[in-house]
């Protein structure tokens, strides 16, 4: 009876070893798992905008009564610009309306001018005219361009691209 007794105290004793050792290789394995989950679903680097985008606006004119502001954008640095975003709002707000919300493409892939001492030609330059939100105020407001670049369906912001104008509504 005691050989019994002895030999089920020595199994309880490594069953216990294996379901520690079965548990840890359980909290590896989920480990992994959610590792490689997370590296497939999530992105690995933004994608950077190139230092010689830069877009300018041209011409601004922002009229009250009718709540309609149009600009020309032209492309002065040295990359094709396809997707920007265009905002709109008093001159002393950081934070302003996005006036092409659902419309960021221009309407054809915006090439570089090729010499900017002249005047730049029409296929270099797009005009566009955009609804003002409801019921501006008149005076100064800011206008602000950013162009972004598109990786997989996805708009990237350029940052350092910004541009600020200001223009008198009337």
């Amino acid at each position: 009876m005691y050989k019994i007794l002895n030999i089920s105290a020595k199994k309880r004793g490594i069953s216990l070893i294996v379901s520690y050792v079965l548990l840890i290789v359980i909290g590896i394995a989920v480990a992994l798992i959610v590792y490689t989950y997370l590296k497939l679903y999530l992105p690995s680097q933004t994608p950077e905008c190139p230092s010689d985008l830069a877009l300018a606006i041209q011409d601004p004119t922002c009229a009250i009564t009718a709540k309609k502001l149009t600009l020309t954008i032209i492309n002065k640095g040295l990359f094709n610009v396809s997707v920007y975003f265009l905002r709109f709002g008093d001159v002393d707000r950081d934070v302003l309306q996005q006036l092409n919300r659902n419309r960021e493409y221009f309407p054809y892939p915006l090439a570089p001018a090729d010499n900017l001492a002249t005047s730049p030609k029409e296929e270099d330059k797009v005009t566009l005219t955009f609804n003002l939100p409801s019921s501006p105020i008149a005076g100064k407001k800011k206008i602000e361009i950013q162009p972004a670049i598109v990786e997989k369906g996805v708009f990237y912001p350029c940052e350092k691209a910004v541009i600020t104008q200001e223009v008198d509504c009337v």
